[in-house]
């Protein structure tokens, strides 16, 4: 399963699976940054968490779980706050992967997103840093992206940057007034509202 957004820091996170809603379900904690080994003893599963980063940038990405179940209950925690609660019915792929391609991932194979929880602190709608020019330095813009959100964490859905490497990256320059953005764009894009907190205007061609 792919985590969208992952699971930035700090944690530690406590993740819990239940197979089948079936007992006794799966529960083991994460440190991030990793301090020592994850114990899944009590799975009785083969685990596989994928990381991106290192030391202080890592992230969760993903978890691979040895099993084919027909249905699958996720539940991650940080503290008491829960990021990700999904019940997930896996389509399996009509393909399965051999021994010789996976020893300890045989079989049937599938790949699910859990959804993230909407207004927790690492899901839409993310926690700007940003919400137009005046919280940048000299020359630079606040630079907005959803999509990088999701795809590296909720810190990197909003920073200061300059125009050209905003617009290169095919983000959005937050605004107030038409004259927070380029002189070939106005400040009239809403459709980042419910993406972010407080809800962000945006520049978009005239």
């Amino acid at each position: 399963m792919e985590f969208r957004p992952p699971l930035a820091q700090p944690g530690p996170y406590r993740f819990t699976l239940a197979l089948d809603d079936s007992p006794p379900h799966c529960e083991f904690d994460v440190a991030l940054p990793a301090d020592k080994p994850v114990n899944t003893s009590r799975c009785g599963m083969r685990l596989e968490l994928q990381t991106r980063g290192a030391a202080l940038d890592a992230s969760i990405v993903g978890l691979t779980v040895g099993a084919s179940p027909k249905k699958l209950h996720l539940i991650v925690k940080r503290g008491p706050e829960a990021i990700y609660d999904s019940r997930i019915e896996p389509e399996y792929a009509a393909e399965t992967t051999s021994r010789k391609e996976s020893k300890h991932f045989c079989g049937q194979r599938a790949s699910v997103s859990p959804l993230c929880i909407r207004g927790t602190s690492q899901c839409a709608p993310f926690q700007a840093v940003c919400d137009g020019p005046e919280d940048c330095t000299a020359g630079k813009v606040c630079c907005v992206s959803p999509e990088s959100g999701h795809e590296y964490g909720h810190k990197s859905a909003s920073q200061c940057a300059s125009s050209a490497y905003c617009i290169s990256r095919l983000a959005h320059i937050a605004c107030h007034t038409d004259e927070d953005c380029p002189s070939d764009m106005s400040c009239a894009d809403t459709s980042l509202a419910t993406e972010f907190k407080p809800a962000i205007r945006a520049c978009r061609g005239k």
